[in-house]
């Protein structure tokens, strides 16, 4: 795509790019939206860009599940991914844990807030893509990573209230923190959470992973193009 709009392609709402805190404006790659945020204590320097899904107007919450396709560059102080809120109420958040590799998924209502994290600062890589699917129902609580189930909190979870949120961001928090340093290639929301199996078809039909693509079918002459890149491997 380009220029600084992103629209959702099952309902048409149209996502904004902007900075945030003096930070720069958020990029386009071949792979996603490049955001270079700071920010590795609370009370450092937090600035960046981020996006602005605008789901003002969108009830939403219940049993859901957050897709997303994101690669951290730096570990910022509970860097967000995506967050969706209405100020410091009602919201829920999928990223870093502190200023670590570790994965958070956090949902709170009201003033109470259930939160589980992947278990090690070392689950999330620096410079790789990853595919991060968090579900909640009920009481359950479930994070995964790269199709891998990381985190569960059954019994003591909670869904998202029903209702709308004006803080809906890809990453940065509802406020001036959480600036995420990094790509992210993909966002989905669903209602409904999904089980091992459907995050394992979804973990594995994510073309976003794949580097190159040679089709060897039909086709003639004595080269074929790789479909990704656009490399050429020759008979």
């Amino acid at each position: 795509g380009s220029g600084n709009t992103i629209v959702d392609s099952i309902s048409g709402i149209v996502a904004t790019l902007k900075q945030g805190d003096g930070g720069a404006l958020p990029t386009r790659s071949a792979t996603g939206i490049v955001m270079v945020g700071t920010g590795p204590t609370s009370s450092s320097s937090n600035a960046g860009g981020y996006i602005d899904v605008n789901l003002d107007a969108v009830v939403f919450g219940g049993a859901i599940t957050v897709e997303v396709v994101v690669m951290w560059n730096a570990f910022n102080h509970y860097s967000r991914a995506f967050g969706c809120g209405n100020g410091n109420s009602d919201y829920f958040y999928v990223g870093n844990n502190l200023a670590t590799g570790e994965l958070r998924w956090t949902v709170r209502q009201g003033s109470t807030s259930k939160a589980i994290t992947s278990g090690s600062t070392t689950d999330l890589t620096l410079g790789i893509r990853h595919h991060i699917v968090t579900t909640v129902v009920g009481t359950t609580m479930k994070s995964y990573i790269d199709g891998v189930l990381k985190g569960t909190n059954t019994g003591t979870g909670s869904e998202p209230t029903s209702t709308t949120r004006s803080d809906c961001y890809i990453g940065k928090n509802h406020g001036s923190l959480g600036y995420l340093s990094g790509e992210v290639s993909s966002l989905k929301l669903y209602s409904g959470a999904m089980t091992q199996a459907d995050v394992t078809a979804a973990y594995e039909t994510a073309w976003l992973f794949l580097e190159f693509y040679w089709d060897f079918r039909g086709g003639s002459g004595n080269t074929i193009v790789d479909s990704i890149g656009g490399i050429v491997a020759t008979l």
